[in-house]
C-alpha cells in the first residue's frame, strides 16, 4: 500500500496556507488514517502523535474553508475548484444545492409567494422524521399545536396523526 510521510503532511500544511486548494493525494484521508494508526502505535512520545493529529485537522479545516468559500461562489457562476478529492466534491455538492435551496426560499420572500406553513393539532404521538423538503420534523406529542410545510401536514393529517387546527 502506498503511504504518506509525516514530512508530506507538513507539506501539504504549508500549502493550504495559501488561497487556493492544493493537489493531494486522492487517497490523502486513507493515508492519513494509516500513518495516524502507525503513530498511535509506534510513537517514541504521545507528542509526535497529537502534532499530527493537530496537522491534519489544520489541513481538514482549511480545505472545508475553501470548499466552502467555493460554494459560495458557484451562486456567482464560478467554477468549482478542480483539486477537490470525491468526498469533497460531494460536501461541496451538498452546500450548493442548500446554497440554492435557501436562496430560492429568499427570492420567494421578497417576491411574498413564500408557502406559508400550515397550522395542525397533533391527535397521536410523532417520532421525528425527515420531511420532504429534507428538513428535521419532530418528535410532537399528542395534543401539540404545531405550525408544519404544506406537503409535510398533508401526509400527516391522512395518516390520521393530525388535524387541521
Amino acid at each position: 500500500m502506498e503511504e504518506i510521510t509525516y514530512d508530506e503532511i507538513r507539506r501539504i500544511q504549508t500549502k493550504e496556507k495559501g488561497p487556493l486548494l492544493s493537489q493531494i493525494p486522492e487517497n490523502f484521508y486513507e493515508l492519513v488514517g494509516a500513518l495516524t494508526e502507525k503513530y498511535r502505535k509506534d510513537a517514541p512520545n504521545g507528542r509526535e502523535y497529537e502534532n499530527l493529529i493537530r496537522i491534519v485537522g489544520e489541513i481538514f479545516s482549511r480545505r472545508a474553508e475553501k470548499i466552502t468559500t467555493a460554494a459560495l461562489n458557484s451562486l456567482k457562476g464560478v467554477e468549482p475548484p478542480p483539486e477537490m478529492l470525491p468526498r469533497e466534491r460531494a460536501l461541496y455538492d451538498r452546500i450548493v444545492r442548500e446554497l440554492r435551496e435557501s436562496e430560492n426560499s429568499f427570492k420567494q420572500v421578497l417576491a411574498g409567494t413564500l408557502p406559508k406553513p400550515k397550522k395542525l393539532r397533533i391527535l397521536k404521538d410523532i417520532s421525528a422524521f425527515v420531511g420532504l423538503d429534507g428538513k428535521n420534523y419532530g418528535p410532537f406529542k399528542s395534543g401539540e399545536e404545531v405550525d408544519i410545510p404544506d406537503e409535510e401536514s398533508t401526509a400527516l393529517i391522512a395518516m390520521g396523526v393530525a388535524a387541521k387546527e
